[in-house]
């Protein structure tokens, strides 16, 4: 997530998010390092992370942290 937040581009930020939904076991582990990283999403810290998750997993559903998101 932290390599994600440090891409200014967002189309090269986007595969490296989407990795960490592969990297992260859980819904709740992939939560928690966006809230660590939130520029991750191109948000700031004070930003409503809620619903970030789904966004990712709308690409890449069979990703383990993805696996409870409906």
């Amino acid at each position: 997530m932290s390599t994600a937040a440090d891409e200014s581009d967002p189309v090269l930020a986007d595969p490296l998010i989407q990795e960490t939904a592969y990297t992260c076991e859980t819904g709740e582990e992939w939560e928690a390092a966006l809230q660590e990283h939130p520029g991750a999403m191109g948000l700031t810290e004070q930003a409503d992370l809620s619903g970030s998750l789904e966004m990712v997993c709308f690409t890449v559903r069979d990703a383990p942290a993805c696996t409870d998101v409906e």
